[in-house]
């Protein structure tokens, strides 16, 4: 769930395309009142049988009515005792002490900011002046105040060096967990894959990083997005538990934007239709027709004879066709050799 598009970081790695600036008037025009977006999200939750809502932007702590919005998800019943599980996707930066308290009395969690290095320079670089200070100083607000924490990592050609350095600091600001991404090319960042996109290599080197200090401090340690299985030297045994896309998974997501159109994967900019004028039917249709099946049939060539084709379906479809302007073509981190059974 987008809540706005208000934001006030232009990150390097960013996936959402459209963000404006803060006090932009558009984004104002762009977003639903919050009774009105909460009825329309809680109204799917219930028709999709779904019982989690994340909660993202733009940055969701520039939205004045940002807990009216929360209030209104919560007022929505799923029905047989269900209670709808909220999280949010943060850069940390506008949080003070006295948010942070509302969001953990109304069972807002975890909250997932980013931190790409463990020190300024570099994650500054990346975010903006600034961000490192205001992210650290939100993390530990935020602990403060009993909301959980799980610091997310996106791993670019940059900061790959950096994982087990922000693992050490994800523990040290009292984060639960630790989430790595791998740099998807798409939305915002579709024109950085040259110079953001790392290799398996640094992916691998990473998440070994990560999963050894992660260990030492009793850290969990999760991926934010998927990796093919080929990026591991040993595929049956990857550093770190990957998952599958929500595309050709079991399960699918649905992305909602604040003045109710409807998406897949957050990743996608393909707009199927909006919540206030089309039917659920409708739109699942619509998902299904122009992105589920093309991405779930459209095998790449270069990936069915791989033994993990049935896990990875060829990784991430929409940063393939964003970077090679081919559906068909595999994930940009794959190395594009089938491994043996």
């Amino acid at each position: 769930m987008e809540v706005t598009r208000r934001c006030h970081r232009r990150c390097a790695f960013c996936y959402v395309a459209g963000l404006v600036e803060p006090e932009a008037e558009v984004a104002v025009e762009d977003e639903l009142p919050a009774a009105e977006l909460a009825a329309l999200v809680g109204g799917l939750v219930r028709r999709t049988g779904c019982d989690r809502v994340q909660l993202s932007g733009g940055e969701p702590l520039l939205r004045p009515d940002l807990l009216a919005l929360v209030d209104g998800l919560r007022a929505q019943g799923l029905g047989q005792g269900q209670e709808m599980k909220l999280s949010m996707i943060t850069d940390g930066g506008p949080l003070d002490a006295a948010m942070a308290r509302e969001l953990a009395v109304r069972g807002v969690g975890p909250i997932q900011p980013t931190l790409l290095a463990g020190r300024a320079p570099l994650h500054d670089a990346l975010r903006g002046q600034g961000a490192f200070h205001e992210t650290t100083r939100a993390i530990a607000v935020a602990v403060a105040a009993g909301l959980t924490v799980t610091v997310s990592m996106v791993i670019t050609r940059r900061n790959w060096r950096e994982a087990g350095a922000v693992a050490d600091l994800a523990f040290a600001l009292g984060a639960r967990t630790l989430g790595l991404s791998r740099f998807c090319s798409a939305g915002g960042a579709a024109g950085a894959h040259e110079a953001l996109m790392p290799d398996a290599a640094q992916v691998h080197f990473a998440a070994v990083a990560a999963a050894a200090r992660c260990d030492q401090h009793g850290l969990k340690l999760a991926s934010v997005v998927t990796i093919p299985p080929c990026a591991w030297p040993d595929p049956a045994h990857p550093p770190l538990k990957v998952g599958v896309c929500s595309l050709m998974g079991p399960r699918t997501t649905v992305t909602v934007g604040p003045d109710g159109s409807v998406r897949s994967c957050s990743l996608s900019e393909r707009v199927v239709g909006n919540l206030q004028t089309d039917d659920w039917e409708v739109l699942a249709e619509r998902l299904w027709e122009r992105e589920l099946e093309p991405c779930r049939t459209r095998l790449p060539q270069a990936c069915r004879a791989c033994a993990y084709v049935g896990r990875c379906h060829g990784g991430c479809r929409l940063s393939a066709e964003k970077v090679f302007g081919d559906l068909e073509h595999p994930d940009p981190l794959a190395p594009f050799v089938p491994l043996a059974p």
